[in-house]
């Protein structure tokens, strides 16, 4: 009977430990909006210590617009083998592209036998871009705090 309140007990002195050091490991959290960045002890030591050190990680990705150029074919004439010149009817770049499109410039190339028309047009294209946070000990603040920024690109701290 002895033996099994000893055995109860040292499990329940385990779990506590456990729950303290997983509390204190989990301590240093940043938080930038809906992201969150977390160090370890060994590096927020040095955060608060060393001036211009930071702690950089890829935390997510995000959703962004980027307008690539396209090019399409509007127009067309051309000569058959027996001189008859053929003209193509003007082809709607913006069912092909989307009502979203923007227009750039045209550009007409002209052949022996025949023109062809180009025209180019900025498209939406959805793309993923990484996100990261930084936890920065600068001075350029005039504190000497820990500051928290988000970056759309690796700053390469």
């Amino acid at each position: 009977m002895n033996s099994k309140k000893l055995i109860v007990i040292l499990i329940l002195a385990i779990f506590c430990a456990g729950m303290v050091m997983g509390t204190a490991s989990a301590s240093h959290t940043f938080h930038k909006g809906k992201y969150k960045l977390t160090v370890t002890d060994k590096q927020y030591k040095k955060l608060k210590k060393t001036e211009g050190y930071a702690v950089c990680k890829k935390v997510g990705t995000v959703k962004k617009t980027k307008w690539v150029t396209k090019k399409v074919k509007t127009f067309e004439t051309w000569v058959d083998s027996d001189g008859y010149m053929y003209k193509s009817k003007s082809w709607n770049p913006y069912k092909k592209l989307g009502y979203n499109a923007r227009y750039v410039k045209s550009v007409t190339k002209y052949y022996s036998d025949g023109d062809i028309t180009w025209e180019y047009y900025k498209v939406p294209k959805k793309v993923k871009k990484p996100v990261y946070i930084a936890a920065i000990h600068d001075s350029r603040y005039g504190d000497h705090k820990i500051h928290v920024e988000k970056y759309y690109f690796n700053p390469g701290f």
